[in-house]
């Protein structure tokens, strides 16, 4: 811990430690500082969060961890004192972006099948979306058909930022 350090600078520091990624976009999602949450002392948490490519870090743990890696999110190992409520409020976060802004699509390659964008919005919302439902909110959402796979087995699809629109819950079937 440096006390000289910003919170910004501090949240880029420990994503470079534990992840390798010497630049992130980081966002604030809040403050947590209940009494009582860490048995051990009082302690106040400001959490950031950062959407990396999995294939683009390695998680390692840093000198404030013992161990570092990834977990699907429907098979997480047990948290440690409100850190259930931390995750929770960091995928809520998510799930708004993902409405409102094409920040999932970052997360594909820059050709992609209506399959690979399927199941990171289907993983995120934990609920399964029907194709043909997925494929309407993709049009909606501006995205294109650019082509076909190598094999010619599915249909490639890009979504141009400027031509996103941002999408209704109810039109992936979400509540």
């Amino acid at each position: 811990m440096d006390y000289s350090e910003g919170l910004d600078a501090a949240a880029q520091r420990e994503l470079e430690e534990e992840t390798g990624i010497k630049r992130g976009k980081l966002e604030q999602i809040g403050t947590f500082g209940e009494p009582g949450r860490d048995p051990r002392e009082r302690i106040i948490t400001v959490v950031y969060m950062a959407l990396v490519r999995k294939e683009r870090c390695r998680p390692k743990a840093g000198s404030d961890a013992s161990d570092a890696r990834w977990f699907k999110m429907s098979r997480l190992p047990k948290l440690a004192f409100d850190h259930k409520k931390i995750l929770k409020a960091a995928r809520t976060r998510l799930e708004e972006q993902a409405i409102q802004t094409p920040i999932l699509f970052k997360q594909l390659s820059n050709k992609w099948s209506l399959e690979q964008a399927r199941d990171l919005y289907e993983q995120l919302f934990r609920t399964e979306i029907p194709k043909r439902q997925f494929s309407k909110a993709l049009r909606e959402m501006g995205a294109e058909q650019v082509g076909e796979s190598s094999k010619g087995e599915e249909k490639l699809y890009t979504l141009r930022s400027k031509a996103f629109k941002p999408l209704r819950k109810e039109a992936l079937g979400i509540a």
